[in-house]
């Protein structure tokens, strides 16, 4: 994401190191509401937290800095914290504590296949997108585009032959990129709105979830 907009190393480090910041911020709230109240406050919140984030991400050009980035990237890192403690609690919450052991095992085994599956999904979207908006920006590219010639006129009067190069060839080789980074920034911002739509439509199945045991060996001990 941040490559195709031309970020160095440090850049980027800057940018998410805002959402291990937020992230960091957000663990101790996110326990203690946990802690007094009902789970799906805050597993309602970090969903929808996440959403936002991805959706105001969805809206990102290729002018974007530091500053376009500050706000999704926070938005997203409160809300990280937010997501796992309840998503740990329903998935484990409902089982007797003999069973946690093998549950826990599967639990990661299954993170780690969802992560993947979701990373080969976004590949193909990515892939598919980048495609389309690549033929999509150079299909208006033609010898008769008057802002073509005006491009390549200007590229041409600023290169030089310095690399052997004529500067025909390099004008259109600076094309080419500028062309290609256009097209992978629209085709992360589409990603960035699927993910987004897939958080949102989390919220719908929120009502299938089973609600976690609350203190179960006291209730056992009132029992008798």
């Amino acid at each position: 994401l941040f490559r195709s907009r031309g970020f160095n190393a440090l850049q980027i480090g800057e940018i998410m190191f805002v959402t291990g910041g937020f992230q960091f911020i957000s663990a101790p709230i996110a326990g203690r509401i946990a802690g007094n109240r009902e789970g799906c406050i805050i597993r309602d919140g970090g969903l929808t937290m996440l959403g936002l984030g991805f959706l105001m991400q969805s809206h990102m050009s290729s002018e974007w800095g530091f500053g376009e980035f500050f706000v999704p990237q926070a938005v997203r890192g409160f809300a990280l914290m937010f997501l796992f403690i309840p998503i740990n609690a329903v998935a484990l919450g409902t089982l007797p504590p003999q069973r946690l052991k093998n549950a826990s095992g599967l639990y990661n085994l299954m993170r780690n296949l969802g992560g993947a599956i979701g990373l080969a999904g976004i590949n193909t979207i990515i892939n598919d997108r980048l495609a389309l908006h690549w033929a999509r920006l150079v299909e208006p590219l033609t010898q008769g585009n008057p802002n073509l010639q005006h491009f390549m006129d200007g590229a041409q009067g600023t290169m030089s032959d310095a690399m052997g190069e004529s500067t025909t060839l390099a004008s259109t080789k600076l094309l080419a990129k500028l062309v290609h980074q256009q097209a992978e920034v629209m085709t992360l911002a589409d990603t960035q709105l699927v993910m987004a739509m897939i958080f949102f439509a989390g919220l719908l199945a929120i009502p299938l979830l089973s609600k976690p045991r609350t203190a179960p060996a006291k209730a056992s001990s009132e029992a008798h």
